[in-house]
């Protein structure tokens, strides 16, 4: 089993009705390595998710986990999910919900390394109702680690942590990557995305866009994207820019230029007073939106 990908999914599709949330998707992935799993609500995440876990039948294509069938009992005892719909008891205590879920498992952590690793080791007497957004979603984590799983499945998971907490997931999610996990990740969170991934997916409409790393991705995008101030009007702008797309709101520009020396020149000369300007490389986030809409257009 050693040998095989932690998941392999080819040519895979759902359909519900006439609509297609999943569309040919073909992904791996390997053992100590991070996917990230981004696109647009709607784009077919959750019910990836959902076929990799058994709960939705694909119609055409195959999907396995270390080489078992999603859903089995084999699957089942190599992964930990976090997902956003727990149905965890509300009234069991912190400590108690732990310990339940160790006892699922033949080689679990201990509660207490599952609570220290997920940073709630205050939150052992409290119960799982009485705690927040935040709280809750850390518990999660600790559930999801404490079998020492082969595959994580993390979905959105640090939805309403404070920066503490985020730091200490991801810090504890690196450490279980590094020493052989393999980790699926979904995220509205882009800066995280391009700090953590080794791999980023971009899905849309149920189809992969692109399947790379951060940097290569942000490569495909190349220039910088410009910010500033201006007295210039919608029209003025766009002659100016030769039809090339810019938003403008409030007198406020942004948009993206592969010549910015050049682009900025003219600005300038059509308007001294252009102000709070701002010249960065561009983003992943750009580039992934960059990317869904040329695949729309």
């Amino acid at each position: 089993m050693s040998n095989l990908s932690a998941v392999a999914i080819e040519n895979l599709s759902v359909q519900y009705g006439a609509v297609k949330a999943l569309d040919g998707v073909s992904l791996t992935l390997e053992a100590g390595k991070l996917l990230a799993l981004l696109g647009p609500n709607g784009a077919g995440k959750t019910t990836l998710l959902s076929a990799m876990l058994g709960l939705v039948k694909p119609h055409r294509g195959s999907l396995s986990l270390f080489g078992q069938r999603p859903g089995s009992l084999a699957a089942r005892s190599l992964t930990g999910v976090m997902l956003q719909n727990s149905g965890v008891p509300e009234l069991l205590d912190v400590a108690e919900l732990v310990e339940l879920f160790a006892s699922y498992h033949i080689d679990p952590m201990t509660p207490d390394q599952a609570m220290a690793n997920a940073g709630i080791e205050a939150l052992g007497r409290r119960r799982f109702g009485t705690l927040s957004g935040g709280q809750k979603q850390q518990v999660l984590f600790a559930l999801a680690i404490v079998g020492r799983p082969r595959l994580l499945l993390l979905d959105e998971p640090s939805n309403g942590m404070d920066l503490q907490a985020r730091a200490r997931l991801w810090q504890t999610v690196q450490t279980m990557r590094d020493a052989g996990t393999a980790v699926l990740l979904t995220t509205h969170y882009i800066e995280e995305a391009d700090r953590l991934a080794d791999e980023v997916v971009l899905l849309d409409r149920g189809r992969v866009l692109a399947c790379d790393s951060p940097a290569r991705i942000r490569s495909r995008l190349s220039g910088s994207e410009i910010r500033f101030s201006t007295r210039l009007d919608q029209q003025a702008l766009s002659r100016l820019l030769d039809g090339s797309d810019f938003e403008l709101s409030g007198g406020r520009c942004r948009l993206l230029s592969p010549q910015p020396e050049r682009l900025l020149a003219r600005l300038l000369q059509a308007d001294p007073d252009l102000a709070e300007l701002e010249v960065r490389p561009t983003s992943l986030e750009d580039a992934l939106s960059a990317l869904t809409l040329e695949q729309a257009a």
